[in-house]
């Protein structure tokens, strides 16, 4: 670990399949644990744990081709909650509150439902209300998948001729015809 001017301190750690470069605040308190989105890295992040989390012990990686991790050959989702998996269990992640930004999050709700991680909390932040309907919703606890379809029916409508609603208004009559 090399310091930094920061809060934070560098880590970098070998998994199966590719090196994690990862930022770490504090030695002791609850852990966290910090998820980045698509085309960012977890340096992004680091005024928003600073600010929310000043007395816990957070970590955020930097996934998979992000950052300073290393390149792999492949980037599906399973491969990225691998990798996320391996990293909380070689550090010792323990209880902790996942904040998932963007594709964070849906590596944190593939992990939520595998009893082996141990992930006490999860919180999302800007990610996509979509869940897979070609695979079995195995990595989903049944009361997730109740409370996102309840919430998912409570967004707001588009009406017709409301500015740049049009578009919107197909996707959403789409999407009610599949349901």
């Amino acid at each position: 670990m090399s310091a930094n001017p920061r809060n934070y301190r560098e880590g970098y750690v070998a998994l199966d399949n590719v090196g994690f470069h990862y930022l770490e605040w504090g030695d002791s308190g609850p852990h966290v644990l910090v998820l980045h989105g698509a085309t960012s890295m977890a340096v992004n992040h680091a005024w928003l744990i600073e600010t929310l989390f000043p007395n816990c012990h957070v970590f955020a990686p930097d996934h998979r081709g992000h950052g300073h991790s290393s390149r792999a050959s492949s980037y599906d989702l399973d491969d990225f909650a691998t990798d996320t998996a391996q990293f909380i269990k070689k550090l010792g992640v323990q209880n902790t509150l996942v904040l998932g930004h963007s594709l964070g999050g849906a590596i944190s709700m593939n992990l939520f439902g595998d009893g082996d991680i141990p992930i006490r909390k999860l919180l999302l932040k800007d990610i996509g209300p979509e869940i897979p309907r070609d695979r079995p919703h195995h990595s989903l606890p049944a009361t997730l998948l109740e409370l996102l379809r309840h919430r998912l029916h409570r967004f707001p409508r588009f009406p017709p001729g409301a500015r740049g609603s049009s578009r919107l208004h197909r996707q959403q009559s789409a999407l009610d015809r599949k349901q």
